[in-house]
């Protein structure tokens, strides 16, 4: 772990977009797997469940009634159907997880001066890493909704496991041990991580904001963002 408490925002962000513009082919093609697979899967199970029709009949039977349309659609939401269609989201945002991974694996060849390969994006999808990062997605997901009612015990989670997919995939710590780890950096850098974080969501989707379609190279910034907080908190022993 870095010994100084001073840690320069301007330099990690910095170096987080270098590894953005970088991998900007690697962002594009991830973000496309990403969306053209969760949408298809959304749509797919939509239609089937019969959800896609009972949505569009209530949009158009209560467009001028909005206390109506809202009662209905929360109706619709607490449905088995939908609560179907949930889970079956979570299972393919669990299997698309990885893809981070990859990013993670192809940010760490560019500061060895190595180039990355197509085939380096899919390295959390090879052997164990596959079901550790499946695994490990699904454990956060289900702590993180039962804390989702309350904002503070969400944010908190999201904080306390921040580090943890890099440190689990470069060091082989264990899961639980992430958690203290991420804890006592948490201590000492909680503005620094905290300023990243947020200045990393608004560049992440303000990729929306040209014509929709340029969140296919801002939406994965933020691994970017994590990436270069751990290169710079965190002090490796390497041969």
């Amino acid at each position: 772990m870095a010994e100084s408490t001073q840690v320069g925002i301007d330099n990690i962000l910095s170096r987080a977009f270098y590894y953005w513009k970088k991998t900007l082919a690697y962002q594009f093609l991830s973000s496309v797997i990403y969306f053209s697979i969760l949408l298809f899967v959304i749509l797919f199970f939509a239609e089937k469940y019969g959800i896609l029709d009972e949505y569009i009949r209530i949009i158009n039977t209560y467009t001028n009634d909005r206390e109506q349309l809202q009662e209905d659609l929360i109706k619709l939401s607490q449905t088995s159907s939908y609560l179907h269609l949930a889970l079956i989201i979570v299972g393919v945002k669990a299997f698309l997880f990885p893809l981070q991974i990859g990013l993670l694996h192809i940010y760490r060849k560019i500061d060895l001066n190595e180039s990355p390969t197509i085939s380096d994006l899919f390295i959390g999808y090879s052997g164990a890493n596959f079901f550790i990062f499946v695994g490990y997605y699904l454990f956060w997901y289900m702590l993180f909704s039962y804390g989702a009612p309350f904002v503070f015990l969400s944010v908190l989670w999201v904080l306390l496991t921040l580090f943890s997919a890099p440190l689990i995939f470069f060091m082989k710590q264990p899961l639980f041990r992430t958690i203290g780890i991420n804890l006592k950096v948490m201590k000492v850098y909680f503005i620094p991580i905290i300023v990243c974080l947020l200045l990393s969501l608004v560049f992440r989707y303000s990729g929306a904001l040209v014509f929709g379609v340029g969140i296919l190279l801002t939406y994965f910034f933020s691994t970017a963002v994590v990436y270069s907080l751990y290169q710079t908190l965190f002090k490796e022993v390497r041969e």
